[in-house]
């Protein structure tokens, strides 16, 4: 078992920066500056910059960080996103395929430092990361899947061990495995299962017959030493086997829903159960994602968001919709992301994407990600008849989303069958089109929309939003990161609007969870 931390800790992070044209002050159409000190890095969710309207009430302009957590993936919660949000829901969009990163059945989709980084859905230690100048994916080894950046460091997990930039401070349990690491509010939170000699989902009996127990270890990239297991608040769930598909957080607490259905919120020092766990009911979440003042969860069998409060959690009815002519059964709101100031879900089984316009409040169908078979009721999942005959589990290929990343002005998504899949298990009702559709990455293009990793300073940075009549551009410390083409159509009318009142640290990314924000004249 390897004690050596995985050799990409060692080198310095490079944050890709995207060739980009300096600003012609003559052409500006509008022009934001930021202020930012995000403060003590202990794995926050830096929520929204700024947002303001335009007085005809034609458009909402607004700048922050989504931080969502799609099924075994965090996103970067400091890739800082620009958008322009036409407020009647109305906007185009193309999208295309990209090359597949594998030959399996299944790619799940991340970004890390400005880079999209794909894996097959059955084997997690492969790592591809996408190359723009080769249009290709390509190998990386030696590299920890699951890490994000924390202070001046990485946070890295694998093999029930976590590094700090390099640094060993969390080795593995005497018994069992650590997984489903996850940090924030200055925690170190995971679970810990022990199957002792029973196999299956079970009653908990005692510890030594099998557990799973829910960590929140307090610890800061200031501590020098390891992980102090004896200052975790730990809980042991009332069943062997349980473990979880994502966590969120919201207002200083941070949440978790097992696989079978339990729900835990730890807040002020303490774990409170909000929903109980069951062998006989299905409640599972499969991605969570702040969304203005609430915590939005993706659950399975309902395929509705569910909101978080802070105290009690609720269903959004028709939050999304589902496409005439599939059943309202077994549907799961698997991934979510922020883009373009609107809300994105997938939802299995027919890997349908639905987008949210808050200002209209209005669901837009954008299609689903796979074109075969055609949707159905009945029955309820794709090929499902076609599975039963070739003896597999109904719904062994089913349609799934698994990735939303952003990726500078362009989103990736990525699909998958159910089961981790490889090539070798293709089966033979699948032609070589109908097969190519699973495990595919497509990039989809929206008018308003811009994406790019800061650069960490541990201080007060600048950061500046501004839209010519060429281009959107972000800049950090005066050094333009990122830009895209905008639309002159959208150029125009934008030219002619004047901007209402400016929320800072307010938006659909939620409130701004630094130190301080504040927007000033774009000419100071």
């Amino acid at each position: 078992m390897r004690k050596n931390p995985p050799s990409w800790l060692s080198p310095a992070l490079l944050i890709v920066m995207l060739a980009v044209s300096a600003e012609a002050a003559d052409d500006t159409v509008m022009s934001f500056t930021v202020q930012a000190n995000f403060g003590e890095d202990i794995g926050q969710s830096f929520g929204s910059l700024f947002e303001v309207p335009t007085t005809d009430g034609q458009f909402v302009i607004g700048a922050g960080f989504c931080d969502v957590y799609n099924t075994h993936f965090r996103s970067d919660r400091r890739v800082v996103q620009f958008f322009v949000r036409p407020t009647d829901g109305e906007r185009s969009f193309t999208s295309e395929p990209l090359p597949k990163p594998t030959a399996d059945a299944g790619t799940y989709l991340f970004d890390f430092a400005g880079e999209a980084v794909a894996c097959p859905a059955h084997d997690h230690s492969v790592v591809n990361v996408w190359d723009a100048p080769t249009a290709s994916w390509q190998r990386r080894e030696g590299l920890a899947l699951n890490r994000m950046q924390v202070g001046d460091g990485v946070l890295a997990f694998e093999d029930s061990r976590v590094w700090y930039d390099g640094r060993l401070i969390l080795d593995t349990p005497e018994r069992g495995a650590y997984n489903r690491f996850y940090y924030a509010a200055g925690h170190l939170f995971f679970y810990h299962r022990f199957a002792g000699d029973g196999s299956g989902y079970r009653p908990w009996q005692s510890d030594d017959t099998g557990f799973a127990k829910l960590y929140a270890c307090p610890w800061t990239p200031a501590e020098s030493g390891p992980v102090d297991l004896s200052r975790a608040h730990v809980i042991t769930l009332p069943f062997v086997g349980a473990t979880t598909f994502a966590w969120g957080q919201f207002g200083g607490s941070a949440l978790t829903c097992s696989n079978l259905g339990g729900v835990h919120v730890f807040a002020d020092g303490a774990w409170r159960t909000l929903i109980e766990a069951s062998l006989d009911t299905s409640y599972q979440v499969y991605t969570m994602v702040q969304f203005y003042d609430k915590l939005l969860l993706g659950q399975y069998p309902s395929g509705l968001l569910h909101e978080f409060d802070g105290q009690t959690i609720s269903q959004l009815d028709g939050w999304p919709p589902r496409m005439p002519g599939t059943s309202p059964s077994a549907r799961e709101a698997q991934t979510a992301m922020l883009w373009g100031g609107d809300l994105l879900m997938g939802v299995w089984p027919w890997a349908e994407l639905w987008r949210y316009n808050p200002d209209s409040a209005q669901w837009i169908s954008m299609g689903r990600m796979f074109t075969r078979p055609e949707i159905a009721e009945n029955p309820i999942h794709p090929w499902e008849a076609e599975c039963a005959e070739a003896g597999l589990v109904a719904n062994a290929w089913g349609q799934r989303l698994t990735g939303l990343t952003p990726l500078g002005s362009s989103l990736l998504a990525s699909t998958s069958a159910k089961g981790t899949y490889s090539a070798a298990t293709r089966p033979d009702f699948l032609d070589d089109e109908a097969y190519a559709e699973y495990g595919a990455v497509h990039r989809v293009n929206m008018p308003g929309c811009l994406s790019a990793p800061l650069q960490w300073t541990g201080d007060v940075t600048k950061l500046r939003f501004t839209i010519t009549d060429q281009e959107m551009l972000i800049s950090q410390e005066g050094r333009p990161i990122v830009s895209v083409k905008i639309d002159s159509a959208l150029a125009g009318k934008l030219a002619s609007c004047t901007l209402g009142s400016i929320k800072s640290g307010e938006g659909v990314f939620g409130t701004f969870g630094g130190a301080t924000v504040m927007v000033v004249p774009a000419a100071e």
